[in-house]
């Protein structure tokens, strides 16, 4: 049988792939669909610091607050990130790096519990509000544990954000990879406006050879009543949207993926806005 060929085959490829999907790459193009972003230089002693901050949290899960007086250049950044919210006129905000956000660190955050039993009893009554049944008790601690990790990445302060970026495991190879490259190419700390979405609306778009070929739901693991009853509007605006304001303006790549957020609409006549959350490479790993 043929095999199938792989698009990352190598390291190589791995970081062409993500370097092609870095956020500034594609912010000119995407601006007036997504949610507003300023860019902080990220320098490579501010970087080796962020390194160096993570080992001590991995060996001791009670290093919070220890950055502040350990690594000055991290004050430093925590303020720089301060300055481009107050651009952004946002009380909140999601902090990420050029290539990815630090999203693992939510499960760290030591109200995430009580968060999760917020979020619980909310999609509870939310769900007993609407026509059809309740789904499962675990469908519905499923869908509160998407919601919580969502909500806790919403920081306040530019030392929040950077504590996340010290927990995040994620984020730690792109941080090393930036500081042992030998090129100039900028690597930054994008700060972004906290665009508030349903998680149930939210969606992954895959394009090839700039074709729209599918649509997902981000998270599969959970069932959602409004997104299957309402799919088919869904997948047209969604095709809609791609097919208009998509490919007349991101040419620099063929092939890619989009991860959309979607509003309701606010009456009959109304459909359902599209924002941009970002682009990701087109690859096995998306």
């Amino acid at each position: 049988a043929p095999q199938m060929k792989t698009i990352c085959e190598t390291d190589e490829d791995y970081r062409r792939l993500m370097e092609e999907t870095y956020f500034e790459e594609y912010w000119e193009q995407i601006k007036d669909s997504t949610f507003a972003s300023e860019f902080v230089r990220l320098s490579t002693e501010a970087a080796q610091a962020l390194l160096d901050a993570h080992q001590k949290f991995q060996q001791n899960k009670e290093y919070k607050d220890g950055w502040k007086a350990d690594y000055p250049v991290l004050n430093v950044l925590a303020m720089d990130i301060d300055s481009a919210k107050q651009k952004l006129g946002s009380s909140s905000m999601f902090v990420r790096l050029s290539s990815r956000s630090p999203k693992d660190a939510a499960l760290s955050r030591s109200n995430f519990p009580a968060l999760y039993q917020a979020e619980l009893e909310k999609v509870k009554e939310i769900e007993a509000s609407l026509s059809h049944p309740p789904t499962s008790l675990n469908n519905q601690r499923m869908h509160a544990l998407y919601r919580a990790s969502t909500l806790a990445l919403q920081v306040e302060t530019g030392a929040q954000g950077i504590q996340l970026l010290v927990e995040s495991p994620r984020v730690q190879g792109d941080l090393e990879a930036f500081v042992l490259s030998q090129d100039s190419k900028t690597f930054n700390i994008v700060v972004r406006e906290w665009g508030k979405f349903d998680v149930e609306l939210e969606f992954r778009a895959f394009v090839y050879n700039r074709q729209l070929t599918a649509i997902t739901q981000y998270n599969e693991f959970i069932f959602f009543p409004h997104m299957v009853e309402n799919k088919d509007a869904i997948r047209q605006v969604v095709e809609d949207f791609v097919r208009t304001k998509i490919l007349p303006v991101f040419k620099q790549l063929d092939n890619f993926v989009l991860d959309l957020a979607l509003a309701y609409p606010q009456s009959a006549d109304e459909k359902y806005k599209i924002y941009i959350v970002e682009v990701n490479p087109f690859a096995e790993f998306a």
